[in-house]
């Protein structure tokens, strides 16, 4: 039954990528659309594959409507790109019962919903947690980075090529968790101490990270005018030290521990107040009255990040008590996405960026379908597999994507041929093949 009833499985595997963080009901519908999609192209692919000239040309028609989720969001363009494998699966697999092919996938799809949504109902507030607690090391990793320009002989090409993937990463993480809370009536409407507390430190965190990053200095005139003292190395580690408090207290958040620990940073921050003082007093005079007010406004961006801290230690203090606050404004946080048809359709031009996007990702299967075709190369459609799942619609990720591909399957490979070589004992090449795929190998 093995070669049947993987479908179940993979049905569950396909719906659980398609998952993405947000309200309950959203979470809910995206779920059912899943299941009922990833199965009509599974059943589709059945009756069709074996006719080349209609597999080909379903391709191109799925290959365009699937590509363009991300029309409407980041949930739909997920539930798109896995439908699309799973129709190319389901057409390297075809099975004598189509139909039975199917319900196991739709089998699979149905019990990973169940078990996620009953999960939810168990620990309501865990995704939020471990989506808030993320959020907060993001922004420590951002931090840790930005503060590499007090070091001497920075590469500040370098950094700021750092920066930008972290800074895009913590704004879509922060997406997801507006949607999260935002329009979940029990963070909202119904709000209890934890709750209120997740909520709380949501909205520091993203004043704390407009703070770190809208604050910009010229750096270079910073280092010539004091390298020759310690004081940018002490406001070096007290960037470094405020970073490893935000992730310290996203692993708090994440673990549920939201015990008051001991956090060193205000140490620091009075270290650099008590230099900068030293400093003034030493070097101040006409000539570097300029530089030492640049000094000050920096010393004072380091005074309201503590202050945000202290704010986001309180939360995390449960001995502090956090009252109901009815006056927040939640419109603000929230994006409404519209699912119409005139939207999809006014997108179906050469000037958008979701269709160039699909129509590339078409191209590609068209001609990895072709290709799968007329060579003997065995297992064809993991070139279609291969087009699906690396092709993005920012070149730079497709790239990274596609060289994280190439190093992961031959690192694989290589790892897999050296391990059966080493044994033939079947239930040892089970065990492993299950360990080393939970480590992504």
């Amino acid at each position: 039954m093995l070669g049947v009833a993987i479908g179940i499985p993979l049905g569950a595997m396909f719906v659980s990528l398609s998952d993405s963080p947000g309200p309950p009901q959203h979470r809910t519908n995206g779920l059912i659309a899943a299941i009922l999609l990833n199965s009509l192209m599974i059943l589709i692919a059945a009756f069709s594959y074996p006719y080349p000239v209609l597999a080909g040309i379903e391709i191109a028609i799925f290959g365009i409507v699937l590509s363009m989720g991300g029309v409407f969001g980041n949930r739909a363009n997920n539930i798109g790109i896995m439908a699309l494998i799973a129709f190319i699966l389901g057409g390297a697999h075809i099975s004598q019962n189509p139909w039975q092919q199917t319900l196991y996938y739709f089998i699979g799809g149905s019990w990973y919903a169940l078990f996620s949504l009953t999960s939810y109902q168990l620990r309501p507030y865990k995704l939020v947690e471990q989506l808030v607690g993320e959020s907060l090391t993001q922004i420590g990793n951002y931090l840790l980075i930005k503060g590499e320009l007090y070091s001497k002989n920075a590469n500040y090409n370098n950094i700021y090529e750092k920066l930008l993937p972290e800074q895009i990463a913590i704004h879509k993480q922060q997406e997801d968790i507006r949607e999260l809370i935002f329009k979940t009536r029990s963070f909202v409407k119904e709000s209890t101490d934890r709750s209120r507390r997740l909520m709380m430190i949501f909205l520091d965190s993203i004043d704390l990270f407009e703070q770190i990053m809208t604050t910009q200095q010229d750096y270079e005139r910073l280092h010539k005018d004091f390298d020759d003292t310690s004081i940018l190395d002490q406001y070096h580690f007290t960037i470094k030290t405020d970073a490893n408090t935000l992730l310290l207290m996203g692993v708090a958040i994440q673990s549920g521990d939201y015990r008051a620990a001991r956090y060193h940073y205000k140490q620091e921050l009075e270290k650099s107040k008590t230099l900068f003082l030293e400093v003034r007093k030493e070097y101040l005079d006409a000539s570097t009255v300029e530089a030492f007010i640049t000094l000050r406004h920096i010393l004072f961006n380091l005074e309201k990040l503590s202050e945000r801290l202290d704010r986001i230690a309180v939360y995390l203090n449960k001995k502090e008590k956090i009252r109901k606050n009815n006056t927040i404004e939640t419109q603000p946080f929230i994006t409404h996405q519209d699912f119409n048809a005139r939207m999809f359709f006014s997108n179906l031009t050469v000037t958008s960026v979701h269709f160039r996007h699909a129509l590339r990702v078409t191209v590609a299967l068209i001609i990895g379908f072709c290709i799968s075709l007329y060579f003997p190369l065995g297992h064809g459609y993991w070139i279609l597999l291969s087009i699906a799942s690396i092709m993005k619609p920012a070149f730079g990720i497709s790239r990274k994507r596609n060289i994280e591909r190439v190093l992961g399957t031959v690192t694989g490979a290589l790892a897999g041929f050296s391990f059966l070589y080493l044994t033939q004992n079947h239930s040892v090449i089970f065990i492993s093949m299950l360990i080393g795929n939970g480590d992504g190998v």
